[in-house]
C-alpha cells in the first residue's frame, strides 16, 4: 500500500523531532552559524515543525530582527508558540500554519519581505 511520504512527515511525533533535534543539534550547530543571518535580519523559518532550530535563528537574528516559523502542523505550530511564549525571543518570534507546498498560503500570511528564508532540515525527510 502507497503511503505518501509528505504526510508521514508532517505526522511525526513532536516527541521524536525534539530527540532527533537534540541528537543531531551539536553537528548542525556548525551550519547553523554558518547561515548568513546578521543582526537585525526578518528570517522566514520554512518547515520548522515545533520551532526548535527557530529558537537559533531568533538568537542570530537578535532584538531587532524577526523570525517567522510555518509549518503545515497546526500541533507543532502551537507547541512552537507555546514554548516561545515565556522565552527571550517571544517579542521577536511568531509562528503560523501555512503549506509549503502552495507557496499562497506563506503570501497569504501578508507577513512582509525576509532577508533570509530558511528550509533547514526537513527536505531530507
Amino acid at each position: 500500500m502507497y503511503q505518501d511520504p509528505l504526510k508521514s512527515i508532517q505526522s511525526l511525533p513532536e516527541e521524536w523531532l525534539r530527540d532527533h533535534y537534540l541528537a543531531k543539534s551539536f553537528q548542525r550547530m556548525d551550519k547553523i552559524c554558518n547561515i548568513p543571518i546578521s543582526q537585525g535580519n526578518r528570517v522566514l523559518d520554512v518547515c520548522c515543525g515545533p520551532g526548535f532550530y527557530s529558537d537559533s535563528f531568533a538568537h542570530l537574528a537578535g532584538p531587532d530582527g524577526e523570525v517567522v516559523g510555518s509549518d503545515i502542523n497546526s500541533d507543532h505550530i502551537n507547541s512552537a508558540r507555546k514554548r516561545t511564549s515565556t522565552s527571550v525571543f517571544s517579542n521577536f518570534q511568531s509562528f503560523y500554519v501555512a503549506d509549503v507546498s502552495n507557496i499562497t498560503d506563506l503570501i497569504d500570511l501578508k507577513i512582509g519581505k525576509f532577508d533570509v528564508i530558511v528550509l533547514f532540515n526537513c527536505i531530507s525527510y
